[in-house]
């Protein structure tokens, strides 16, 4: 119930969804005054989310700041990797090395292994039945990589049960407490959403060091063309980490964070 009813408000609550409600409700009001306010509302989310300098400046806001991989103390860590948008599967089911937008997760997992800072790595998250069947999983998929790569298989371990954060959290605890209780474990997950998954690994009892990748926000200088005019692809970063806002309202709310 908590999945389904995360996904529906997550959905609402996007600012692209609330800008065309607020369209919609003036074309059905009389009342000039909230006609007004409605409309001017609406062009204000959608210029807000299309506008590159106040993205960036949200992404660079809520993202946890990178850090030097030299200052990892390996080699007895246990990497943790969260799955979701590392694999492109229009170019994988081409037969092609198909890497999704967030791919930058498991390249940089795969740095901290081949420099000896962890000496295991666990992959965390599910997928739709049939892409487990037939091993197109995102985790089987990138634990294939890996290998290819010279990761040995032993040293890595598959949880494919894992629905979102919290249960990412639920069932690595699971599995570090079996094999590795005494060890420390290293987090890699997108830099936007580390925030909510260490805050989840945390309140299941998992102290957990960060390791964060694929950064969205940035020191960017930029024009005044880019200032003051909107990008579309603006708004598709913004969906991003306002979806990554209202999952962490909800995740407080529920005590998961």
């Amino acid at each position: 119930m908590f999945y389904f009813l995360s996904k529906s408000i997550d959905f609402i609550l996007m600012p692209f969804v609330i800008g065309l409600i607020c369209f919609f409700w003036a074309l059905c009001t009389s009342n000039k005054t909230r006609k007004k306010v409605l409309i001017i509302s609406g062009i204000l989310i959608f210029i807000g989310m299309s506008n590159l300098r106040i993205v960036n400046w949200a992404f660079q806001s809520w993202e946890i700041e990178g850090q030097e991989i030299n200052e990892i103390n390996g080699p007895s860590m246990v990497g943790v990797l969260l799955t979701g948008g590392l694999v492109n599967y229009a170019q994988h089911s081409a037969g092609q090395l198909g890497m999704g937008r967030q791919a930058d997760r498991f390249m940089q997992i795969f740095q901290l292994y081949k420099l000896k800072k962890i000496k295991k790595i666990v992959i965390t998250g599910t997928n739709a039945d049939w892409l487990l069947v037939r091993g197109k999983g995102e985790g089987q998929q990138v634990m294939r990589w890996l290998i290819d790569w010279g990761v040995a298989p032993d040293d890595i371990i598959l949880e494919e049960q894992a629905r979102n954060t919290r249960e990412n959290a639920l069932f690595t605890k699971k599995i570090l407490d079996e094999k590795f209780p005494d060890d420390s474990y290293i987090l890699v997950t997108s830099a936007f959403h580390m925030r909510r998954a260490k805050a989840c690994f945390n309140k299941v009892g998992i102290e957990v060091a960060v390791f964060p990748a694929g950064h969205y926000g940035g020191n960017v200088n930029f024009t005044l063309k880019e200032s003051l005019i909107p990008e579309a692809s603006a708004a598709g970063d913004f969906s991003v980490i306002w979806h990554e806002w209202i999952g962490y309202l909800i995740y407080r709310l529920m005590g998961y964070c």
